[in-house]
C-alpha cells in the first residue's frame, strides 16, 4: 500500500501546488498521509512537529508577527494574502507499506533520513522545475541535497 502526501490535491487534483498565484514557492520534503500518534500528523504544511519555527519565521518576515499557534486555516491564509506557496519534493511513495513497522519508522523520521530507503518515489520536481511564474523557491530542509541523489538514483 502506497503512501500519498498527506496535502496532495489540497487544493489542485493530483497537485501539491495552491490554487493561487505565488511569488515565492517553499519546498519541503514529505508529509505523510498515514496518521501517526502523538500530534505528528499536520494539519497543514509544517505543522508536523510543535518546535517547527516556520510559522513563527515567515509571517514575522513579511509582517512582524508569530503563527504558529495559530490554526492552518489563519496559516494558508496569510501565505495566500503575501502570495506565498508551500509544497514538496515528493508527492507519494508507491513502495511503502503501512503494515511495515520499518516502513512506518522511515516515515516518522522529522529529519527525512528514512526516505532514502525507498525505491519507488513520485517526484514532484519536474512541476516545480517548470515554473515560470514564481521569483524565488526556498528549500526549508537541509536534506534537500540528499533528496537530489535519490531523484538522480531513481529517476
Amino acid at each position: 500500500m502506497a503512501c500519498p502526501h498527506r496535502f496532495l490535491s489540497n487544493h489542485i487534483i493530483n497537485s501539491l501546488f495552491p490554487n493561487w498565484e505565488f511569488d515565492y514557492l517553499f519546498i519541503g520534503t514529505f508529509n505523510p498521509l498515514w496518521t501517526f500518534s502523538r500530534g505528528q500528523s499536520a494539519a497543514y504544511f509544517y505543522g508536523r512537529i510543535v518546535n517547527n519555527y516556520y510559522w513563527d519565521l515567515i509571517p514575522e518576515i513579511w509582517s512582524n508577527q508569530k503563527m504558529r499557534k495559530s490554526n492552518s486555516i489563519a496559516g494558508e491564509h496569510f501565505i495566500q494574502q503575501n502570495e506565498i506557496g508551500i509544497t514538496d519534493l515528493i508527492k507519494d511513495i508507491t513502495d511503502a507499506n503501512q503494515n511495515n513497522v520499518q516502513h512506518v519508522t522511515w516515515l516518522k523520521d522529522k529529519a527525512d533520513t528514512g526516505l532514502v530507503k525507498f525505491k519507488n518515489i513520485d517526484w514532484n520536481s519536474p512541476k516545480i522545475v517548470n515554473l515560470t511564474n514564481c521569483k524565488s523557491l526556498l528549500f526549508s530542509n537541509a536534506q534537500f541535497y540528499k533528496a537530489h541523489s535519490i531523484m538522480n538514483r531513481t529517476a
